[in-house]
């Protein structure tokens, strides 16, 4: 009986191998499509740094575009402090609004303050980010501006194609 099973199990082995050698298979069905996206310009637009390289600056605008540059750096900075602090702030407060729910029978009324609570502390933390993204675009903006008053016109072409497109303005190999 043994060598019955075994010699049966061999043949079906040797038939199954023997049966589709030739043909290719069809596996379509099982790759995983992903479709391509393109890219956002914005996304990979090219750093200022690497743009500035490309207008040939003179020795005194670059000292000049370097000092606004780190203007920029310091209101983003303080930008950024305030809103750390202002979130802080506000989160504090909400879990104070908060403590005296704790350890309290949550009953519909009391569901219900707790949702008021935690609607408000979303929409002030959302006008908060708002705000701040409006102070970022004022700090950048700025330095842009300030940035245009000391090129020339053939750097201002160039500066100009940068910021429409967020490639990089000259003729360079990307390294």
């Amino acid at each position: 009986m043994k060598k019955f099973i075994g010699l049966l199990f061999v043949s079906l082995f040797f038939v199954g191998c023997q049966e589709n050698l030739n043909q290719p298979q069809d596996i379509s069905m099982f790759e995983k499509r992903t479709p391509v996206a393109k890219r956002d310009s914005v996304k990979s637009r090219v750093p200022l740094h690497r743009a500035l390289e490309c207008l040939n600056l003179t020795r005194e605008q670059r000292l000049v575009i370097d000092s606004i540059i780190r203007e920029e750096r310091l209101c983003s900075m303080e930008c950024k402090g305030e809103f750390n602090d202002a979130l802080q702030t506000l989160r504090e407060e909400y879990k104070s609004k908060l403590e005296k729910y704790r350890g309290v029978e949550k009953t519909d009324e009391i569901k219900k303050e707790i949702e008021i609570l935690t609607f408000e502390f979303r929409q002030s933390q959302r006008d908060l980010e708002k705000e701040y993204r409006q102070k970022m675009e004022t700090c950048v903006k700025n330095t842009m501006a300030s940035i245009e008053v000391f090129l020339r016109k053939d750097q201002l072409t160039l500066w100009n194609l940068w910021k429409a497109t967020g490639k990089i303005p000259c003729d360079r190999v990307k390294p």
